[in-house]
């Protein structure tokens, strides 16, 4: 019980406000599970700092966020993508997102040039996009 109250629980605003996200995907989320909800008066929502840092911290990174992150320019950023040193994962809509793995990993071999490329780890792929990567099938019809 002394462990609850030690947590410190945010109401839903200050939990979007953390995360960055709207009142309305918070309550999303928490119905969907990807967050844990406490209603310790039985109707309002609280979650726990310690939760939402872990999750926000867990979360992909807009480009935007990576450059600050690391310190960069976002145009830097791209260039280190062509070069393959840093490759984000790519949403269904394209925009890229870095998870946090990689960051934490460009960061520990420092600014400099990497041997070799930093892969994002369990990025799931959009099948549209590698399927329209594909040459298109040839078939032997009669002209």
């Amino acid at each position: 019980m002394d462990q609850e109250k030690n947590k410190r629980l945010l109401t839903i605003g200050e939990a979007a406000e953390v995360l960055g996200v709207s009142l309305d995907t918070i309550r999303r989320w928490e119905k969907k599970g990807v967050i844990k909800a406490i209603r310790a008066d039985g109707k309002n929502r609280h979650f726990s700092q310690e939760e939402l840092e872990h999750f926000r911290s867990s979360r992909p990174l807009s480009i935007a966020d990576a450059a600050a992150y690391l310190g960069l320019s976002v145009s830097t950023l791209r260039r280190l993508e062509r070069k393959g040193l840093l490759m984000p994962a790519r949403t269904q809509g394209g925009a890229r997102r870095y998870p946090q793995q990689i960051l934490d990993e460009y960061k520990r071999r420092g600014n400099t040039q990497i041997s070799a490329p930093v892969t994002p780890v369990d990025v799931p792929v959009d099948v549209r996009v590698v399927t329209a990567l594909q040459p298109a099938a040839t078939t032997d019809m009669p002209v």
